[in-house]
């Protein structure tokens, strides 16, 4: 399979999350780099939610996520150092669709292992197909379980 681009998860992702308020962040002279793709309000939340999306393959038992730049790295760690929230969605693509799993207010020691995956049991399943025999109408997007994985 070739290269999949991260814009057909952005697209993906934006055709499920229906009203709930979200902002794309576009990478443009003078920004700031690093700065996550998403800005999305998770039901009942007061601030938004910093989300950097990622590609994903499954590489023996680990899922691993497209390049992961220093500068997201650093972003990241620097918002939890100040007390934030955010997260990691990498997207999997899949003969159904796309399965999305989280990676809840990623430290730096954990992000800067990216290119060996992730666990499994570092990540929550956001979407997931609700009947794998419909196809890819069926895949749903769990913004609860988005939100009870983030501590929220």
């Amino acid at each position: 399979m070739g290269r999949i681009p991260e814009q057909d998860l952005r697209g993906w992702l934006n055709g499920r999350l229906g009203s709930t308020w979200r902002t794309w962040v576009e990478p443009t002279a003078g920004s700031t780099t690093g700065t996550p793709d998403l800005l999305i309000l998770l039901p009942g939340q007061a601030l938004p939610l910093p989300v950097e999306l990622k590609v994903a393959r499954v590489v023996r038992d680990r899922l691993r996520p497209s390049h992961v730049r220093p500068a997201q790295v650093r972003w990241h760690e620097e918002l939890a150092r100040s007390g934030g929230k955010s997260c990691l969605l990498l997207g999997v693509p899949s003969s159904i669709g796309w399965m999305a799993y989280v990676l809840a207010s990623p430290r730096l020691d954990v992000l800067r292992s990216w290119r060996s995956g992730f666990h499994p049991g570092q990540l929550t399943c956001v979407a997931r197909p609700a009947n794998p025999a419909i196809g890819v109408a069926s895949l749903v997007l769990d913004l609860a379980g988005w939100k009870r994985c983030m501590g929220m």
